[in-house]
């Protein structure tokens, strides 16, 4: 009797124990994936002194919507983020020195982990060291208090809080050498609270052409010794600028490596935009895209993304489209959600989903699981083809599209392919807007095709495809 109770014992520390690990390590099955969003996500409730012009965009939103409280608008978002696959949410608090911080990100790390969403956090909008020890004071507390250590962690939490970015988009902002100051303050009081915490540079343009440039002069500084991961930013319109994330990511690492670095690279921002509005860069043109072809360009991103060997990639901005995002209705940062709000050109419809949503969700279905230490880029394509690589419970899943071009012949040979036959999905649904999906079961063209000599004959459009 003694034998059984010890060893009922011995069990129940063991589960406790790998629980434990769980909690603060991130081991759970969707730590290493590498679907993201940014912006318009869970609520961080309204500050007490909201921008000119926040309180009654967010009240229109809330109002055409039907949503009354900040909870509610919580339990929504939940519950589309569980069914497009989204496993990591970017969260900007940049209102981190105010009194009720704790009980706002509370709220955000509390709805994530309903839902086991990882949570990255950035801090300090400023980009610019603060004066005195407050600001390093309170980035240390809110990484301890969402570490998951076991010491001064938030009630309850389950899913802890390990990634952490200092400042956003410091380029043409501040000086690289004000930046990195704040990035030692910040990288130190992030470390100081926890060790297995990671930290991400401010997201980069990363413009080769500026002088000097900005990423070269924080690493000829020694800026390297103080973040873990690098972030590019890279936006753009839905006909053709997704190549400028090769670019960029292929002159990052050019960088690093003339300063001896290696740093794994995420992109926490990347999108493009549907509907009528104005682009930034020319507020007096009006401009337009199709859902389709913003759908097209997020299928794009993503897996050129992956085989670049990008980390993470987040959609922005966001979820659900925004309404006066920088005081400006209709710019271009209103239309890139995925979801309609009701409001402004060329709108559905409140919580209509566009064919952007479908599309990341099937991104998800097909490629969630995949072993993305085998991800690679296909080489020896066709010109003007694109195609990337992936393994999933060891067989492989290719994904490729023809650029500039409505749709082209093609012959190609696929590494690792053995099949006599495959199987070819688009990856986006068979319909001009997210509206006219009513089965989504259905929504999708798939097709076979016969495999002889190892060599596949297909027609490729400038829709991305599945081919398993």
């Amino acid at each position: 009797m003694r034998f059984m109770v010890s060893l009922c014992l011995l069990c129940i520390s063991i589960v406790l124990w790998l629980a434990h690990c769980q909690k603060t390590n991130g081991a759970d099955i969707y730590f290493d994936s590498p679907f993201g969003i940014h912006g318009k996500t869970f609520e961080l409730g309204m500050p007490k002194n909201p921008p000119p012009g926040l309180k009654e965009n967010i009240t229109a939103q809330y109002e055409k919507l039907g949503v009354k409280t900040g909870s509610d608008w919580n339990t929504k978002i939940a519950a589309f983020e569980k069914e497009l696959g989204i496993r990591w949410d970017r969260m900007g608090i940049g209102f981190m020195m105010a009194d009720d911080i704790f009980s706002r990100t509370d709220n955000i790390v509390k709805n994530a982990n309903k839902v086991g969403v990882n949570v990255l956090f950035t801090v300090s909008y400023q980009n610019r060291p603060m004066p005195g020890t407050a600001e390093s004071d309170r980035i240390q507390q809110l990484v301890e208090r969402y570490d998951g250590d076991g010491v001064d962690d938030m009630p309850g939490l389950t899913k802890p809080v390990l990634y952490w970015q200092i400042g956003n988009e410091p380029e043409n902002r501040v000086d690289a050498t004000e930046y990195l100051e704040l990035l030692k303050i910040g990288y130190t009081a992030v470390k100081n609270a926890s060790s297995k915490c990671q930290v991400l540079i401010a997201g980069l343009d990363i413009q080769m052409n500026s002088q000097p440039n900005f990423l070269a002069t924080i690493l000829e500084s020694g800026g390297a010794n103080y973040f873990d991961i690098l972030d590019i930013h890279a936006f753009g319109n839905a006909q053709g600028d997704y190549r400028q994330i090769e670019q960029k990511v292929t002159d990052a690492q050019k960088i690093m490596k003339h300063y001896g670095v290696n740093k794994p690279i995420w992109i926490t921002e990347t999108g493009t935009a549907s509907g009528s509005y104005n682009f930034p860069m020319h507020p007096e043109q009006q401009l337009s895209q199709t859902e389709k072809a913003q759908a097209i360009d997020l299928v794009r991103r993503y897996i050129l993304s992956f085989g670049l060997g990008v980390k993470k990639v987040f959609w922005a901005w966001g979820l659900i489209e925004d309404y006066g995002f920088m005081n400006k209705i209709d710019g271009y940062f209103d239309h890139t959600g995925l979801i309609y709000n009701g409001l402004g050109l060329a709108d559905e419809g409140p919580w209509v989903k566009k064919l952007s949503y479908y599309a990341y969700k099937k991104m998800t279905e097909k490629l969630e699981g995949a072993d993305w230490s085998k991800t690679s880029r296909l080489t020896n394509l066709p010109a003007g083809v694109y195609g990337v690589q992936f393994t999933k419970a060891g067989k492989p899943i290719y994904v490729v599209w023809v650029d500039n071009a409505s749709q082209a012949s093609v012959t190609l040979t696929l590494p690792g392919l053995t099949a006599n036959k495959v199987t070819i999905t688009e990856a986006i649904p068979n319909y001009e807007t997210g509206k006219k999906v009513t089965n989504y079961a259905t929504a999708f063209v798939t097709t076979s095709a016969s495999v002889q000599n190892g060599k596949l004959n297909l027609v490729l459009k400038d829709k991305p495809v599945y081919i398993e």
